[in-house]
């Protein structure tokens, strides 16, 4: 029997138990009231009988993400590609908005957080297992499209971690079994109807589940510099003066080896009070401003950390 029945009976089971539980209250004349809530959380726990499918309880502990890879794009473009959704423990939520029409880019993308009830999380958790994400791991490919992107969701849920990638998800997800085998062609669907769900959590979670999403500053900024004025063409951007006590010359790690395209850049971080002195300069850059310091100029890249990351990743 499917792990989604026997829920269905617990559920059914336990309701009976509660009505008979609170029937005998009554008669006692207790006079207690219903369960109330208490900053927007779940107004009950989980019954015994129906706990729900397990996952992390942290603020820093990923329950859901769901990125892009790859794709013919700019390597630049690689270093700052955030989750289009990540879901956390605690019921943050962090999405990622739409890009503005406009050139260049704000340094910094537009992020929203939420907040998720237990009741929110599990409806997520119960769609991902609909949607084949907490099975084994899968890999779908599609034959006839290039330079595209993957889209890999990662579910770490009833005690594993489950990851499922698909490349050229939502092209020709039909057809002949030419560019998808027709074996896959199920599997891909439900990953493009799990993943359109994820984008309307209005009409996907329950009312009173979630809260509006608001904009999310980051507690953290990963950096990539590189020495050189990063405007080119007809576009000059306005000179930024750096504003930390650590001159750019020396901040971060090299990047690469010699012909990569990483080589030449170093990475560091930015957290605590340096982010607070730093952050006013960044919300007004964009991402071929020049940065000054020590009379040199310098191109900057910045990618949010998410809760669950720190750092800069490991060559």
């Amino acid at each position: 029997m499917r792990r989604t029945a026997l829920r269905r009976i617990a559920v059914a089971v336990s309701a009976v138990a509660l009505l008979g539980a609170a029937c005998g209250k009554a008669g006692a004349g207790s006079g207690s009231g219903g369960p109330t809530t208490s900053g927007g959380g779940p107004t009950t726990s989980p019954s015994p009988l129906d706990p729900g499918i397990t996952h992390p309880a942290g603020p820093n502990d990923l329950i859901l993400r769901i990125d892009q890879t790859g794709g013919f794009v700019m390597p630049q473009s690689l270093l700052v590609r955030l989750p289009s959704f990540a879901l956390y423990g605690d019921g943050t939520l962090i999405t990622l908005g739409a890009q503005t029409e406009i050139y260049p880019q704000p340094a910094l993308p537009p992020l929203f957080v939420q907040h998720l009830t237990e009741e929110g999380i599990q409806t997520i958790l119960q769609l991902a297992e609909e949607a084949g994400l907490l099975g084994h791991d899968a890999s779908y490919d599609n034959r006839c499209v290039a330079d595209v992107t993957t889209t890999v969701f990662t579910t770490v849920a009833d005690g594993g971690t489950h990851v499922v990638q698909a490349y050229a998800l939502g092209f020709d997800e039909h057809g002949d079994g030419r560019c998808v085998p027709a074996s896959q062609q199920d599997a891909r669907q439900a990953l493009v109807k799990f993943q359109n769900q994820m984008t309307d959590l209005s009409k996907t979670l329950p009312a009173g589940s979630y809260d509006d999403p608001q904009p999310w500053e980051p507690t953290g900024l990963r950096l990539y510099v590189s020495e050189g004025n990063p405007s080119s063409g007809d576009v000059e951007e306005p000179e930024i003066a750096w504003p930390l006590g650590e001159p750019l010359s020396e901040f971060g790690d090299p990047m690469g080896q010699s012909g990569d395209p990483s080589f030449g850049t170093s990475c560091g971080t930015v957290e605590g009070a340096d982010l607070e002195t730093l952050l006013p300069s960044v919300q007004t850059a964009t991402g071929i401003s020049p940065w000054t310091s020590e009379g040199k100029v310098y191109g900057i890249l910045f990618r949010p950390l998410l809760p669950d990351e720190s750092g800069c990743p490991q060559a």
